[in-house]
């Protein structure tokens, strides 16, 4: 029985097997299956790459480091804005000058002047006089003093007066008159062009007042022109002449708006963007720092350049990674776990796992950084929230102990570590804190024998996971401080989570998958069971058969690290399709064998209709597949030896042969380690009861023997049994039947009978083989 795993029964080479295989992904199912977990898992975790970064306010003090994913340029948009202002300022302003203003004014009045003189003549009375002043009112728009309007009318050569007035105003044409002092104040301090008729005059700061009058000023100049020069004139006659001068004139430099716009956009057009550099990797804002323009301007080119035909690249670097983390993981456990199951719905159990974490914990992650931000904490904090160990605990729980450890941790474990982590974006560290939690979460959750174990297990995920708090904020170059303790709680309430949230989807994988857990198994073996009631009831020596045979297949299990509480609860339900006719089995019979009046080959019918009908009532109450297995395999194709002899003795009489086929179960043959532990304490615990004065010698032998004529038989083939471990399970039956069956009893006088000699014949136990002394029954 040596130490290397040599399996049991290995068939030769070349010869096909009929152990089921893993399915390829090449098929048109698995590989929609496929296809749909990665869409899936691709679009869970898009918001990785996605996601815009972390925007706080300006004058905020950042909560988080942000680093930049890629070169970019950055426009900095206020110092771009504010040279182009100053350029648009700086450039000179345009004026248009209008020498034709005086000519203007000197117009008008004379068509006043000629006007009076053509009209005075037709006035004779002085109604006349009076409705030709009120005319000439209406005319210059505004009441004319009468004496002033006296002195016109008497003026003999208005026309002259006309003239005169005309050529003193063409004297000050060149005055170039503005509006008011500010625009005089401003042009003289500031540069300036002046143009007129296609022509540009450029002013220069300082010098630009030269020849240049405000329009107040025009105006007192005028005044004081006028009185030098009409000095002939009334001084009614002057005032009127001064007031329409006033009121026709008007400054002759005017600022030209649209040609002055016009060159300032030019000048601002002309300014070059301001950028900033910003190369990938670089640190962007520190946590703890304040936010400034330059930081916040920063972050939001980086978001705004995100949404760019590489997010379409990124999503598919995201797919790619998860196709070849799923496929190498499958290879890694087909070529290296030998006690990995091989069926399809092992793989869709794995990849439901995988997509129910993925989604949960980036839901919990997203929660987190909204609590972490409203409650002011580092949003580092959030990182430590995600429930990424609830996929390697589940697969631990449900897949089974010894595939769960390579299946969960190794594979799910670290698939969901480094998808976490990106989406994190933590780093190495982070990926080191989810994978000790995966680790913690395979090996706490392989035996769940209550509900609260799940709880417990949940509980010790969330401590090794703080205790891993502090090496991630060391490797993160963050110095000892409160938030290693934050983190901490932070670390244990994510494995609470977990342990609630295991409750919760335990029940969900049980119906979906037909997967029966420990915590289902430790309520499939209550008494309470109305299967197990009807057994004991109407089949009451095939009960208590299951419960000692349950025993032997607990007690074998743990001497091997089989799963012990899976071997009892498939010794309690193997037999159960016996309820249906228990008198045709030895356990059950206590007087007449019923099997004398029949045929060996209906015997045969009637014993193997237990696999069927047992079939049937598991179905029947949904009692899994692990219940399954153990009533179709517990006998694996195994020959009916007694009703086989019997047949070949009949026909041998009658000269014919007959079909060994006939009398073999139908099988299959165990599965599991937990079936070929089944199949041997059916056989041994049948057998035993054979023995009269059972001594450990005898047992031994007898156990010996019933072992080697499975192996023989070829029923250990398909379950993976080394030697070494049907050694411990030899070992196991021998110390269980000697120790807890067959002990010594002190026989009293009255209780001791005479010993009949011979052996009565009774349809032995499974195999409805007669029982005789020191032979075991095979069942």
């Amino acid at each position: 029985m040596g130490t290397e795993r040599v399996k049991l029964g290995e068939r030769s080479r070349g010869r096909p097997t009929d152990r089921p295989m893993l399915p390829s992904w090449t098929t048109l199912l698995d590989l929609a299956l496929f296809i749909v977990v990665v869409a899936m898992l691709t679009v869970i975790f898009s918001p990785v790459v996605l996601r815009p970064l972390y925007l706080p306010e300006v004058g905020d003090i950042a909560t988080r480091d942000i680093k930049a994913d890629r070169d970019i340029l950055v426009e900095d948009a206020v110092t771009t804005k504010k040279r182009r202002q100053e350029a648009a300022a700086a450039a000179v302003p345009v004026y248009d000058w209008d020498p034709g203003v005086m000519e203007t004014v000197a117009r008008r009045i004379g068509e006043h002047l000629k006007w009076l003189d053509e009209s005075r003549g037709a006035a004779v009375s002085r109604l006349d006089w009076d409705k030709l002043r009120d005319t000439f009112s209406e005319r210059i728009e505004e009441v004319i003093d009468e004496q002033a309007f006296s002195a016109l009318v008497a003026t003999k050569d208005l026309i002259g007066l006309s003239n005169e007035i005309g050529a003193w105003l063409t004297e000050h044409a060149q005055i170039r008159v503005v509006s008011g002092p500010e625009v005089l104040n401003d042009l003289a301090h500031n540069p300036f062009v002046i143009h007129s008729m296609g022509d540009e005059e450029i002013r220069t700061s300082g010098s630009g007042a030269a020849g240049l009058m405000d329009l107040i000023g025009m105006r007192r100049m005028l005044e004081k022109s006028g009185e030098d020069r009409f000095t002939h004139l009334p001084g009614v006659m002057r005032k009127w002449i001064m007031e329409q001068i006033s009121v026709n004139m008007r400054p002759t430099l005017v600022l030209n708006l649209a040609e002055t716009r016009t060159r300032r956009e030019l000048a601002a057009a002309g300014i070059d963007p301001v950028f900033y550099r910003v190369r990938r990797g670089q640190l962007v804002i520190q946590e703890g720092a304040e936010v400034t323009d330059a930081a916040r301007l920063k972050i939001e080119a980086l978001n705004q350049t995100r949404w760019t035909g590489k997010m379409a690249l990124n999503l598919m670097g995201l797919a790619m990674a998860l196709i070849l983390l799923m496929w190498l993981g499958r290879r890694f456990l087909v070529t290296t776990s030998a006690d990995f199951p091989r069926d399809r719905k092992t793989l869709y159990i794995l990849g439901t796992i995988l997509l129910i974490t993925s989604l949960l914990s980036s839901l919990i992650f997203t929660m987190g950084q909204g609590l972490t931000d409203f409650f002011g904490l580092p949003a580092r904090l959030a990182n430590y929230l995600p429930i990424t160990a609830l996929g390697s605990a589940m697969a631990s729980l449900t897949i089974g102990a010894r595939a769960g450890i390579p299946g969960g941790a190794m594979l799910l474990g670290a698939i969901l570590s480094f998808l976490s982590a990106m989406e994190s974006d933590g780093g190495l560290p982070i990926f080191l804190y989810f994978m000790v939690g995966s680790l913690a979460g395979g090996a706490t959750l392989r035996v769940c024998r209550k509900r609260y174990d799940v709880l417990i297990s949940g509980f010790w995920i969330g401590l090794t996971q703080a205790l891993a708090v502090p090496a991630v904020e060391l490797l993160s170059d963050r110095m000892p401080s409160l938030d290693w303790l934050a983190g901490g709680a932070v670390a244990l309430t994510s494995g609470m989570l977990i342990g609630l949230w295991g409750l919760a989807l335990i029940p969900l994988f049980e119906y979906l998958f037909d997967i029966t857990t420990d915590s289902r198994l430790l309520e499939l073996a209550s008494g309470d069971h109305p299967l197990l009631k009807s057994l004991s009831l109407r089949s009451p020596g095939t009960y208590h058969h299951s419960v000692m045979m349950g025993n032997l297949a607990e007690a074998a299990a743990e001497s091997i690290n089989a799963n012990p509480l899976l071997a009892r609860v498939m010794a309690m339900y193997h037999d159960v399709g016996k309820m249906n006719k228990p008198h045709y089995f030895v356990e059950n019979q206590s007087g007449e064998n019923r099997h004398d009046h029949l045929s060996p080959s209906m015997s045969v019918r009637v014993i193997q209709g237990h696999v069927k009908d047992g079939v049937e009532m598991v179905r029947e109450y949904k009692l899994g597949g692990p219940i399954l297995e153990a009533v179709t395999t517990h006998h694996g194709t195994t020959l009916l030896q007694y009703f086989h002899n019997r047949a070949v003795n009949q026909a041998a009489k009658r000269g014919e042969k007959i079909d060994d086929a006939d009398f073999r179960y139908p099988g299959p043959r165990p599965q599991s380690k937990e079936g070929g532990i089944l199949m041997l304490a059916d056989s041994v615990e049948a057998a035993s009861r054979t023995l009269k004065t059972p001594s450990p010698a005898q047992i031994q032998s007898l156990v010996a023997r019933i072992v080697a004529s499975k192996i023989a038989d070829g029923q250990l083939q398909e379950c993976r049994l080394t030697l070494r471990e049907i050694s411990r399970i030899e070992d196991a039956f021998t110390r269980v039947l000697t120790l807890g069956f067959y002990h010594r009893r002190i026989e009293y006088p009255d209780q001791v009978k005479k010993r009949t000699e011979g052996a009565r014949h009774h349809v032995g136990h499974g195999s409805g083989k007669p029982v005789v002394p020191s032979v075991a029954r095979g069942g």
